[in-house]
């Protein structure tokens, strides 16, 4: 009963989150393309590209999109696991899609219909092969959350590094991978804070999570407005959905431990629906229309 009830309330609040998220990366893909160069990543650009991303009013309004989905986002971690939480945002990229095709005043072809269909199905399998048995938010182990956050670190910039002296596709890829990463890192520790939270407000404000979840909060919207920046959605959203659904899983399972089946008919169907929507998402990101028209700049 309690993970009937903890499922009701995580899901249509993830898919809430991913409907406010997609708005949001429609409004700040439009901006990306209107502020001053930073790919080389040196510090005066980043600080000229920050200033006039923050001055920007579109990027403003898509701030209060990403509120709403953040708060929709807290709310189904407080009720459900990481895992399924994250990997229910994939449906953003749905989302997103029929977001531009009613900008377009048009409907949804056969062909991007039947692929929607497909990503939901594969989702829906995969988190039926997970087979997750509590919904209810679990503490982390110190050591590997630790541990998973330096490596985090790592990652990201390492991914900083490679997109640096790279062209072409392949900088927004690695720039919205480094930011699907932090992505999910960010999730994790908002997981986190709330089971402090839990405990009291001095529990929150004196442990590292809290710090920790603003520092990261910030690099991830910086990553992700720079993977914007350096090429268009069909280069680095892909990229960016993949790795936060992935690495969401692995925090899920190694930090909070939370339960998946193990046996080999249930990770196969774990691995099958995890390949499927992948290439759903790619197909349908890449269908999506990349010429914002939403608010004048």
């Amino acid at each position: 009963m309690r993970t009937l009830v903890g499922a009701g309330v995580a899901v249509p609040a993830a898919l809430g989150a991913a409907g406010a998220f997609s708005l949001a990366t429609a409004l700040q893909h439009r901006v990306a393309a209107q502020t001053p160069d930073a790919q080389g990543l040196r510090p005066r650009e980043v600080a000229s590209f920050v200033r006039a991303t923050l001055a920007h009013r579109v990027w403003m309004a898509s701030m209060v999109a990403d509120v709403v989905g953040l708060s929709l986002h807290v709310l189904a971690l407080r009720a459900g696991a990481l895992l399924v939480v994250q990997t229910l945002l994939v449906t953003g990229v749905v989302f997103a899609l029929v977001l531009n095709r009613l900008l377009d005043h048009r409907s949804l072809s056969g062909f991007e219909l039947a692929w929607s269909i497909i990503l939901i199905v594969a989702l829906a399998g995969f988190l039926y092969g997970a087979g997750l048995s509590d919904s209810s938010p679990a503490p982390p182990d110190p050591a590997p959350a630790s541990l998973a956050l330096a490596l985090g670190g790592v990652f990201v910039l390492g991914c900083g590094w490679v997109a640096r002296a790279q062209k072409g596709s392949v900088a927004p890829a690695v720039l919205g991978t480094a930011a699907g990463v932090a992505f999910a890192g960010t999730a994790a520790l908002i997981k986190e804070c709330l089971g402090l939270l839990g405990r009291g407000p001095l529990s929150l404000l004196t442990r590292w999570p809290l710090y920790a979840l603003l520092a990261v909060g910030l690099i991830g919207l910086l990553l992700n407005q720079l993977a914007f920046q350096a090429g268009p959605l069909r280069a680095s959203l892909p990229a960016l959905t993949i790795a936060d659904v992935l690495a969401s899983i692995g925090i899920g399972v190694w930090v909070f431990d939370e339960p998946i089946r193990h046996s080999a008919p249930a990770l196969g169907l774990q691995l099958l629906g995890l390949v499927i929507m992948s290439a759903a998402a790619f197909t349908l990101i890449r269908r999506t229309n990349e010429e914002p028209r939403l608010l004048p700049g």
